[in-house]
Order: structure tokens, then C-alpha cells, then sequence
């Protein structure tokens, strides 16, 4: 099977249907570290951190190639629990050296996402870094 669940759970979400989903290939993972690679409870999914490691569990040394493997990681992720990029409301990024990387993030990041487009939260350290980017950009 492509999925696991964990049907029911206690506490605040125990009214609610849960089901753990489990990205194929990463069950090692949810037995291991009692980790899921989703979990839906009611009708949120909730998407753990996700870094660009390849299915033979390589990091490639390109930034870029990196990050076009973590968004195509989150893709099958995004299947495997039956949504798509259309269903995403909102991503938080994490980047090091984001003032560089991101015409490349953005470039990767538009092969997946589409309108109406997620909330983007880069939190306050990496807006900085993103308005200094915009005003290059710009020429000013």
C-alpha cells in the first residue's frame, strides 16, 4: 500500500477522523521515528519539513538541485494523501544563504505551486534579505 493511517485519535482532535499519511518509501521513517511524512485530521493536512534528499537518500551539492528534490519530495507527499499543489495554503521555507538562492527558489517553486498561489512565510530574518533582493532587482 502507498498509505498507513492511524484512525481516531484522543485529545482536542479526538471528534475529528486523523489518518497518518506515510509518503511510499518512508516507512522506515513513521516506524523508526513514529513520524509521518502528513497527517490529515478532519479536512487539514498537516505536511512535516521536507529537505531536497533524493529516494536513494542522497543530498545532491546543488542548491538548486536540492530544492527542486524536496518540492517533487513534497509532490509525492502531496499525492500519497490525495491532494495536489492547488490544495496548499500556506508554506513556511527555511534557507541558508536565502539572498542568493532566491531566483532560483522562486523559479523551482513556480514549476509547482499555481494560482491561487500559498501564503509564503520566510519569517522576518528572510524577508530582509528578500526586499534587498526586490530592490536589486528593480534597479534600485
Amino acid at each position: 500500500t502507498d498509505r498507513l493511517y492511524a484512525v481516531k485519535g484522543d485529545g482536542m482532535a479526538g471528534d475529528q477522523d486523523r489518518e497518518a499519511i506515510v509518503r511510499p518509501g518512508d516507512e522506515w521513517f513513521y516506524k523508526d521515528f513514529h513520524a509521518s511524512s502528513a497527517h490529515r485530521v478532519g479536512r487539514t493536512l498537516y505536511v512535516s519539513g521536507e529537505i531536497g534528499t533524493t529516494p536513494e537518500g542522497l543530498l545532491p551539492d546543488d542548491p538548486k538541485a536540492q530544492m527542486r528534490v524536496a518540492f517533487q519530495n513534497l509532490s509525492i507527499t502531496l499525492q500519497a494523501s490525495g491532494a495536489t499543489w492547488g490544495d496548499v495554503a500556506a508554506m513556511t521555507t527555511y534557507h541558508v544563504g536565502l539572498k542568493s538562492q532566491t531566483e532560483a527558489f522562486v523559479e523551482i517553486r513556480n514549476e509547482f505551486v499555481r494560482e491561487p498561489y500559498p501564503c509564503l512565510d520566510w519569517s522576518r530574518r528572510y524577508g530582509a534579505a528578500f526586499r534587498s533582493t526586490r530592490r536589486d532587482q528593480r534597479g534600485g
